[in-house]
């Protein structure tokens, strides 16, 4: 079977560079790198991997306790620091909106974290929102595949059109900061909740960063 070679974002923990094959990817393991979506056929970020893992998979986070929301804080933390090593941009709001989705999956829906669950995934569909409603026409979605230490994505992610980039990450950092108020607002009726939000809450103010860095 012939393969077309299609550009591949290699990222790895210190970088992404460009690597132009579907067959080798950042871990050097040979698989079809080509993805699917609604806009046709995307580019590969990364390498083969897993999807985000606290503490392995299918971790569910109910009780409210000081390593889950270490873990939760970091987990957040971490995705400013992924998706700003993409090699495009373009691709940012997508890739923090993709990456909160997973994060949120990792808390409960009727646990103790259900409030924090509800606030990361409602500022991750008005980001997803914002990415497709400014989607560039020029550019493939890029599906980001990560290794055992590094994130992926779970689907692929568009990129914004270049004309309205600085626009949409201002309404994007504007987005994260309703995202932040929310989940304090979801902890205000106890005080074990609120001091776990609010330490997630600030664990967003990194990501709101990025998208004001020019």
């Amino acid at each position: 079977m012939t393969q077309t070679p299609k550009l591949v974002f290699g990222c790895i923990a210190t970088g992404c560079a460009i690597v132009a094959t579907t067959l080798v990817v950042a871990t050097g393991v040979p698989q079809d790198a080509q993805a699917q979506s609604r806009g046709g056929a995307s580019a590969t970020i990364g390498g083969a991997g897993s999807l985000i893992r606290p503490g392995g998979a299918g971790v569910s986070f109910n009780r409210i306790t000081n390593l889950a929301t270490e873990q939760i804080v970091f987990l957040v933390q971490s995705i400013g620091a992924f998706c700003s090593k993409l090699p495009d941009r373009r691709y940012e709001v997508d890739c923090l909106a993709d990456q909160y989705e997973q994060v949120a999956s990792t808390m409960a829906r009727n646990g103790e974290y259900a409030g924090a669950r509800q606030a990361i995934e409602q500022t991750s569909k008005r980001l997803r929102g914002l990415a497709a409603a400014n989607r560039a026409a020029d550019a493939q979605p890029a599906q980001l595949a990560g290794t055992k230490t590094a994130h992926a994505s779970s689907r692929p992610i568009v990129p914004i059109d270049r004309a309205r980039t600085k626009a949409a990450r201002v309404r994007a950092a504007q987005i994260v900061e309703e995202g932040q108020t929310l989940l304090l607002r979801s902890a205000e009726r106890s005080e074990r909740r609120k001091v776990a939000y609010t330490q997630i809450a600030e664990a967003l103010e990194s990501n709101k960063v990025l998208l004001r860095s020019a």
